[in-house]
Parts: structure tokens; sequence; C-alpha cells
């Protein structure tokens, strides 16, 4: 699968909107289970690399010195 294709897999699972089942995403997208387990557990470890990567807290002023001044001015 393309990188697009992983992450709409990993979408359509964690969202659970139109496709309520991981079997039946593994026989639209022709993978195993474990390739599936393998994708999704990839793209989980990712998204808690990017979220444990940001300070959980920061004071007003590292709040303002980390924005973009575009939004300084709205």
């Amino acid at each position: 699968l393309t990188w697009f294709e992983e992450w709409m897999l990993y979408l359509e699972a964690i969202r659970g909107r139109m496709y309520t089942r991981w079997n039946d995403l593994c026989k639209i997208y022709g993978i195993s289970k474990d390739t599936f387990y393998k994708i999704f557990d990839a793209k989980i470890a990712l998204l808690k690399l990017c979220r444990d990567s940001w300070p959980r807290f920061a004071s007003y002023e590292e709040d303002l010195a980390l924005r973009k001044e575009k939004w300084n001015e709205i």
C-alpha cells in the first residue's frame, strides 16, 4: 500500500464510521490481518511520538513565542 492508502486505512479503522469490523477493511484493501495490525501499530506509534514531542504545558510567553506572526494579527 502507498502511504496515503495506509493513512486512509488507519483513519477508517480508528473512526469506525463506514466499516465497523476490521476484517472488512482487510478484505477491501486486500491485506492480511497481520499486515493490517503492523500498519495500525506503526501509525499509532507515529501519532504517539508526535504527541509526546510537544510540551504538555507552555507558559503564556512561550506560547506567544511559538505562534506565527500572522496569527497574532487576527
